[in-house]
């Protein structure tokens, strides 16, 4: 976890973002790339005709969006040298951990999920309720693009990370990504547990063969397999990570299509709408 990217949007979970990204980062004495997302405003078209209105409408967006990005960077500097974290340019490197602003990114979410393809890990605020920011299009625009994890942050800021961590198993590929890239925090935790929901969709290896897994990397966990009840599955999952005062969750996303989930609910949207720890996701 050398590098990290940090998304960053202002609003109500973005210092409890900054805080867990610094904390990941001291774990693993990482770079941090902040960055702050371009919305993308175009005149409404109606055949060829683009009225002056509509002109001055996208230059006023464009304008305010400037002020906001302005602000965002502003917040990140200031977090950054009050933590005494030396600020770099993204020309240069440190073995200590540092931060970098990244000035020049395309319009659209699709540009960050993109450029979170270079970083080890994407550290991204979770929506929250009632809050046009964070934005979950965001979040799951970088969770499908990058190909690689995202830690989902809570709006409460954690003073510690990873040291209880639980693995939620239902034995998927999507489970199998994430355990993979859960290695570094898994070595460094102090217990690991392997929590398997039955009643899940996916036919795979169960916890205890997880846990064989995991000991040829000289990981050791306990497992936990609770029976299929009327409980939705992430429901199941957070109640057992608060049961267990976990601080830390390791899922894998959407092992059934995001648009049933949407329809139908399922535990990763509950997870990433309810949980208040932090989440480490693939798809």
């Amino acid at each position: 976890m050398k590098s990290i990217l940090a998304p960053i949007e202002d609003g109500p979970g973005m210092d409890a973002q900054l805080e867990t990204t610094l904390l990941v980062a001291r774990h693993f004495k990482s770079c941090i790339h902040g960055v702050a997302p371009r919305l993308v405003f175009g005149p409404n078209v109606f055949g060829d005709f683009v009225s002056a209105a509509d002109v001055a409408a996208v230059e006023e967006l464009e304008e305010e969006q400037l002020v906001r990005l302005r602000k965002v960077e502003q917040r990140f500097r200031d977090f950054m040298i009050q933590q005494s974290i030396e600020l770099l340019s993204m020309d240069q490197d440190s073995d200590e951990v540092s931060a970098s602003w990244i000035s020049e990114i395309a319009p659209g979410d699709e540009a960050v999920g993109q450029l979170a393809r270079l970083y080890d890990l994407a550290v991204v605020a979770r929506p929250i309720a009632n809050s046009q920011v964070p934005r979950a299009s965001l979040l799951e625009t970088i969770l499908f693009e990058s190909g690689h994890p995202i830690l989902v942050v809570p709006p409460e800021p954690a003073d510690h990370i990873g040291q209880v961590t639980l693995i939620a198993w239902n034995g998927s590929t999507e489970s199998a990504r994430v355990l993979y890239f859960a290695l570094p925090f898994l070595h460094r935790a102090e217990k690991v547990i392997i929590l398997k929901v039955e009643g899940g969709p996916v036919v795979g290896p169960g916890s205890r063969e997880v846990k064989r897994a995991l000991k040829r990397h000289n990981i050791e966990s306990e497992t936990i397999d609770i029976a299929a009840s009327d409980k939705p599955i992430g429901e199941v999952i957070l109640a057992e990570a608060r049961n267990l005062a976990a601080d830390l969750l390791i899922k894998g996303a959407y092992t059934q299509s995001r648009l049933r989930q949407m329809i139908f609910g399922g535990a990763t949207s509950t997870i990433m709408a309810k949980s208040e720890i932090p989440v480490l996701m693939t798809h």
